[in-house]
């Protein structure tokens, strides 16, 4: 008896092994069966130009991230200088608030510095190209 409980256990060591083995093979099929899909999906993806709906799309949340990146320092200087004292709901609001306003004069007084210029340089641009283009007088 004890040498046909020593086969029964291991048939069983044996048949977990290959159950295990068998497993890991399926696994690996599938894991195959999945990547050959994920190619075939990225190919048409870049084929068909789906790319270009998605920037679409994701655009004005990329927009947003950038925008809140920058204004972020002004917002924590506003908040932890400026209105430390308040509470903190309407720290928050008037931080929000000055943030944005300081924003709007920054960038007023850079296009009220800019425009000018910009102005001036197409004028003198202006004048310096009909003295060229304009008629040659023989000499």
């Amino acid at each position: 008896m004890n040498g046909d409980e020593n086969n029964k256990k291991e048939k069983k060591k044996q048949n977990k092994k290959y159950n295990l083995i068998a497993l890991y093979t399926f696994v690996v099929i599938l894991a195959s069966f999945a990547v050959i899909i994920i190619i075939l999906g990225i190919r048409d993806f870049f084929v068909e130009q789906q790319y270009v709906k998605i920037l679409n799309v994701l655009t004005p949340i990329i927009y947003g991230f950038v925008f809140a990146y920058i204004l972020n320092p002004l917002f924590m200087f506003f908040q932890k200088r400026a209105f430390f004292k308040l509470r903190d709901k309407l720290k928050n609001a008037l931080s929000i608030l000055a943030t944005y306003l300081s924003t709007i004069i920054i960038i007023t007084l850079l296009l009220l510095m800019v425009i000018p210029q910009v102005v001036a340089s197409t004028q003198q641009l202006t004048g310096i190209a009909t003295e060229w283009l304009g008629p040659q007088e023989a000499g």
